[in-house]
Order: C-alpha cells, then sequence, then structure tokens
C-alpha cells in the first residue's frame, strides 16, 4: 500500500489514549466509532478546519477520480479474487483489493464520518490506524490461510448499506466455509465492502481472527 507522509505519526500518538489498537477498519462495524477521537490539533494550540487537513493529506498523494480499472465489478468479483488470493498465500495480490492511500484520501475519506462532527479526525491518523489494522489482519490471515485450500460456498452482508456521499459500504460481510469435518462456518475475514461507480473494493483487510 502506499504510506501518507504527512502528519502522520505524530498524530497518531495523540490520539491513541482515545483509539484502541485493536479497533479494525472502519465505523462501528470495523473500528468502534463511539470511541473516536475529537478533531486533533495538527499545529501547536489550534485546531486547523477538517477541509484543509483534507487538503494537506491529499497534497502528498496522487490524485485519483475512480478506483479504476483494478478493482472488481461485482461484489462476487472482489470475493472471489480475494479467496484466490488467500489460496495463493499472495500478500500482493490482497493489498491490490484493498483501498490505497489515494483512493482513501481522494474518494473515501471526504464524505466519511470521520470528517465530520462529532467523530471528526485528521485525515493521517485515520489513514495510519485504517492501514496498520489492515497489516495486522493481513499477517493473521496468511498465517492462518495462506496457502490453503478455502472452500467458499457464499457470503453474507448483514445490515443495510451505508451510503456516505458517492459511495457505498457494507459493513459486516461473512463468508460461508466449509470444513475439513464437514461443518459449514461463518468466517469474516476483510473488512467492510466499498462500492463507487459499479467497481468494488476492500476497506482494509482488518478481521477478527
Amino acid at each position: 500500500m502506499q504510506r501518507a507522509s504527512t502528519l502522520g505519526v505524530g498524530l497518531l500518538a495523540l490520539v491513541c489514549a482515545a483509539c484502541s489498537a485493536e479497533a479494525e477498519g472502519r465505523g462501528m462495524a470495523e473500528r468502534g466509532i463511539a470511541g473516536m477521537a475529537a478533531p486533533v490539533s495538527a499545529g501547536g494550540d489550534s485546531i486547523l478546519p477538517m477541509p484543509e487537513m483534507i487538503e494537506r493529506f491529499q497534497a502528498g498523494l496522487p490524485p485519483v477520480g475512480s478506483f479504476g480499472p483494478g478493482a472488481a465489478a461485482s461484489r462476487e468479483e472482489l470475493i472471489a479474487r480475494f479467496v484466490a488470493a488467500v489460496e495463493d498465500g499472495s500478500a500482493a495480490a490482497l493489498r491490490e483489493l484493498v483501498l490505497n492511500a489515494s483512493e482513501f484520501a481522494y474518494l473515501y475519506f471526504p464524505t466519511s464520518p470521520f470528517a465530520r462532527e462529532p467523530y471528526a479526525q485528521p485525515p493521517a491518523v485515520n489513514w495510519l490506524l485504517l492501514e496498520q489494522n489492515g497489516l495486522k489482519g493481513e499477517r493473521r490471515l496468511l498465517r492462518e490461510y495462506g496457502g490453503k485450500r478455502l472452500l467458499v460456498e457464499g457470503h453474507r452482508c448483514a445490515g443495510d448499506v451505508r451510503v456516505e456521499g458517492a459511495n457505498r459500504l457494507w459493513p459486516s460481510c461473512v463468508l460461508f466455509i466449509r470444513r475439513g469435518d464437514g461443518r459449514l462456518e461463518e468466517m469474516r475475514l476483510f473488512g467492510s465492502i466499498i462500492e463507487r461507480a459499479g467497481r468494488y473494493k476492500l476497506l482494509s483487510l482488518a478481521n477478527r481472527l
């Protein structure tokens, strides 16, 4: 994944007391939205306006206007590619399915709950939390299932789709996996699915393994 170079480490330290290190990818389902910090100062004692924080974060990243042709054309395709990447044990293939820093900065964050009260949070902080929890989930995923056959017999996304600007998000999706003993188990192996203009990606690889 691309890594943002602006504001990140210092801002992350400022909010670590308010944001659990174990919180996952996004919103209530992935990061515990009720525990989000209030806006954090980005310089001295003053709090920068959110539009300025977004502009500064975006300035260090290549602009994008869509997820591009590498994104999946359906939820089913996205999940099939996810399963194939896990079975191949390929971190690179998994990361192709996940929102990168530019997509986060230009397409996701400006209309997310974290760009406004009461959950406003600097985009650099939000990105670092999302990225680090996703990398943690990736390591767990590949450690447990990388290179193994996953007998996936379908999926289910619970709850209503969340509409945030031009984005639609499914926060709680599980796979139905047939175990070696014949049991069918529901497993959550990734974070929210995000769709924009008919293209699908994963918000992160945060999971509950």
